[in-house]
């Protein structure tokens, strides 16, 4: 099944039109949320998707999209004026971008491309039948194990300690940074439940290059090393996901360090708000951020103090609001376009 993700009732009409033709069936919703919402009970062969799609966007979509499963393609289509946006839309999860104007034959190539390669990895399951593998598919394996349960602050791994093993968070949040010269923590990522850490210096046998520390009261899974690289020996699934999870987060690292070293402080708040916006959100809702300023400033590369007054800024012009220690995001368009 193809699931049309658009709210131009032109649209609506004539893509499922073309794509029945062809033989596929389609279904049709408006909204990125009505899709994430609908994916919650089966997940489609495949997502073709406007580009103006409405808030919280298309780039919040296919990160959201990402976080849940690596291996329904997707295609975007509309205006992607300029290089910048195919690329981000590509960073965010795309698997074909197809910019305003396109011929419906090139639909119809796209759709058959990133079918054909979605066949292709389902030839190299081991199991007749079996689920692609996901984020689920992993909390299903492994995430009734003995849990190690972690308090608020403590101290998963240090940077420079033999990596043993690759930690799997079942419930909680996870940051990752490093210490400068100066003493001054820089976050290089944030993580949530179905994620794993520790991956790439297990797989390559070094110790951790970073520091994990416990964001909020967090239930972890050990997986030693052996039997992980012996899980991915054995699963081609599992290794292909580790692989694009990887790689996803090394484009989201580099567009952080892009981040950091090019943009106003105005941007790089934005910027940091957006990327944890897809980590903190609940389906279907807005997202509440539940961080530290410390945290937040770590992650944006800014003194407590000046973070503290652009998110003030924020708030007079009605981008956020700060509710109970959280951070709302209410305008994320408006942050977006901040940015661009």
């Amino acid at each position: 099944m193809i699931l049309l993700v658009s709210k131009k009732e032109d649209l609506q009409r004539s893509v499922p039109d073309l794509l029945r033709l062809s033989g596929y069936e389609v279904s049709v919703v408006a909204e990125g949320d009505q899709a994430l919402r609908l994916m919650e009970g089966k997940l489609p062969d495949l997502v073709v998707c406007d580009a103006a799609m409405p808030d919280p966007g298309v780039l919040v979509f296919l990160q959201e999209l990402r976080r849940r499963t690596s291996f329904v393609p997707v295609i975007v289509f509309g205006d992607l004026s300029g290089k910048g946006d195919v690329r981000k839309v590509m960073t965010a999860g795309a698997d074909d971008c197809l910019p305003e104007p396109f011929e419906t034959i090139d639909l119809l190539r796209s759709v058959e491309a990133c079918l054909g390669r979605k066949e292709r990895i389902c030839h190299r399951m081991e199991k007749p039948g079996e689920v692609i593998f996901d984020r689920r598919e992993l909390l299903q394996t492994y995430g009734e194990r003995e849990i190690v349960a972690f308090r608020k602050k403590q101290l998963i791994y240090v940077e420079g300690q033999r990596a043993l093993c690759v930690w799997l968070i079942v419930s909680g949040k996870v940051k990752t940074y490093r210490i400068d010269e100066e003493g001054k923590e820089l976050i290089t990522s944030i993580y949530g439940a179905g994620d794993l850490i520790g991956c790439p210096e297990v797989v390559e046998s070094i110790c951790y290059r970073d520091n994990a520390r416990v964001l909020e009261d967090a239930g972890l899974v050990a997986i030693p090393r052996q039997e992980f690289l012996g899980a991915l020996q054995m699963n081609s699934q599992m290794t292909q996901w580790l692989l694009q999870v990887m790689a996803h987060r090394s484009a989201q690292r580099d567009q952080g360090l892009v981040n950091l070293s090019y943009n106003s402080l105005r941007k790089r708040v934005a910027n940091g708000l957006l990327d944890l916006a897809g980590i903190y959100r609940e389906a279907g809702g807005k997202a509440e951020i539940v961080i530290s300023r410390e945290n937040l400033a770590g992650i944006v590369g800014a003194a407590p103090e000046s973070l503290t007054r652009t998110l003030g800024d924020f708030r007079k012009e009605k981008l956020i609001s700060v509710e109970d220690g959280r951070i709302v995001l209410l305008d994320e368009k408006g942050l977006r376009d901040m940015i661009n």
